[in-house]
């Protein structure tokens, strides 16, 4: 039978590449969006079909039944590095109440696979769990809640932490496309002294690893709950100052940057989270400079 997949957060810039995957690989789309998020032409016309979140938990069900996903890939949330008072209630509601409406409605439609989300920054200072930010405790408060239906209800689920990520069209204000878009009569900008390390994983290999946990879990026919979490890295982290120097010799100019022109964040995550294990079934392929190199040409 062909492969059914319900994805949350496919506006993003990792849920976009997902839905193009997953329709290359042949599988029948669906994407649950926010009325003010609505997807573009280009996905509607290729196939993906777009349901809007509805408003209840029971109206949820209701989706869940009528679509029957074999899958859903929960990637849907709000990243606030840096929160503010203000936004306490906007993350709770998009990290926490929204996924648990969601995982009620599978249980309620017997929807029990799922891949979720998580992040890297759930492990500050190295630590199995202490998180950088209140974003990433509300990760491991649903990761929580997840747990519990795969306890009670019996869930399949594989939940993959995300390192920095990167590739061409990426929109977000994150440091990577920030210095690759620079260019050389830029205003200067002030960077941390630079020490931090970071794994970045290319788009293509993050997408591999989201469509092959999927596979995994549609291939269990057993009934028994099973969570399993795994670190998606190349275990290859950078320097930020090295990779401001990688990005100099790529362009071939200077880059109008300024190491040390600010101090670090607070809760600055200076290591890249070296414990835990990437998935059995996936490895990354593209190293940085090929991806950077592929990231710069599509800029250009």
């Amino acid at each position: 039978m062909k492969q059914k997949a319900l994805v949350t957060g496919g506006t993003g810039f990792i849920g976009t590449n997902l839905l193009l995957r997953l329709l290359k690989e042949g599988w029948d789309v669906f994407c649950l969006v926010r009325s003010q998020f609505r997807l573009s032409s280009e996905f509607l016309s290729q196939g993906v079909k777009e349901v809007v979140c509805p408003n209840s938990t029971e109206e949820y069900v209701s989706v869940l039944k009528l679509i029957n996903p074999s899958v859903v890939f929960h990637l849907a949330s709000l990243f606030i590095g840096q929160h503010k008072t203000c936004q306490v209630s906007d993350l709770i509601e998009s990290n926490v109440h929204f996924g648990t409406k969601l995982l009620e409605a599978m249980s309620c439609a017997g929807v029990k696979r799922i891949v979720n989300t998580g992040t890297s920054w759930q492990h500050f200072n190295n630590e199995d769990y202490n998180p950088v930010c209140l974003y990433a405790a509300t990760k491991q408060a649903f990761e929580d809640i997840l747990k519990f239906y795969v306890h009670s209800e019996n869930f399949q689920s594989i939940t993959l932490e995300i390192f920095d990520t990167y590739g061409p069209n990426d929109f977000r204000p994150k440091i990577l496309p920030t210095l690759l878009n620079l260019k050389k009569d830029d205003p200067e900008i002030l960077l941390s002294p630079g020490e931090q390390k970071l794994d970045f994983v290319y788009i293509d290999d993050v997408i591999e690893c989201f469509v092959l946990s999927g596979l995994e879990l549609s291939s269990k026919k057993n009934a028994q709950g099973d969570f399993k979490k795994f670190c998606v890295r190349t275990g290859n982290p950078i320097k930020l100052k090295e990779l401001v120097e990688m990005i100099e010799k790529l362009k071939d100019f200077k880059l109008p940057v300024k190491l040390g022109g600010r101090a670090y964040r607070p809760r600055e995550v200076m290591e890249a989270y070296p414990f835990g294990n990437n998935p059995p079934y996936w490895l990354p392929k593209i190293g940085l400079t090929e991806g950077l190199k592929k990231t710069i040409h599509r800029i250009i």
